[in-house]
């Protein structure tokens, strides 16, 4: 019971950068804009995220199962945490504020921590750090489309 309780957890804990993009509209202004060559329709971010979210969610679950060391859960743990509050940031950042560099240079930062937080899963669960592959891959992607905006809209 423990393990579903935590397990439900880490998968509220998933999508709740998902609760910052209810709150800000691409409006107008994100319309206008003109977009790079691989920019997908605006259907794909959903399901994408969704998917990413349950990976991220079970990522964490697999992790906090593990028997590992207080200092090495800690470190997940903050890891997980800064590159998460990074991510529900992001979305207010660009659309609502329309601050593409800002968005830019927090998605830079995103890409460290995921990549030092599937690193660290990685070394204590092999599964866990592997379910954050794509999330880093997206946001990666992700990464192409803020500079590709930024260059394209000056």
């Amino acid at each position: 019971m423990k393990k579903v309780a935590l397990l439900l957890i880490c998968l509220i804990i998933g999508f709740l950068p998902s609760v910052s993009a209810v709150f800000v509209s691409t409006g107008e202004w994100y319309t206008k804009l003109d977009k790079p060559p691989l920019n997908p329709p605006a259907w794909v971010f959903g399901p994408a995220w969704t998917i990413l979210y349950l990976l991220i969610g079970l990522s964490l679950f697999l992790f906090l199962c593990k028997d590992v060391s207080w200092k090495d859960r800690r470190t997940g743990i903050v890891l997980f945490t800064l590159q998460h509050l990074l991510n529900f940031s992001w979305t207010p950042v660009f659309f609502h504020f329309h601050s593409m560099i800002a968005a830019f240079a927090i998605i830079l930062a995103m890409l460290v921590l995921i990549a030092l937080t599937a690193w660290n899963f990685y070394r204590h669960s092999h599964a866990s750090g592997i379910l954050m592959v794509p999330y880093l891959a997206w946001v990666l992607f992700a990464s192409y489309l803020n500079l590709s905006l930024i260059l394209l809209n000056r």
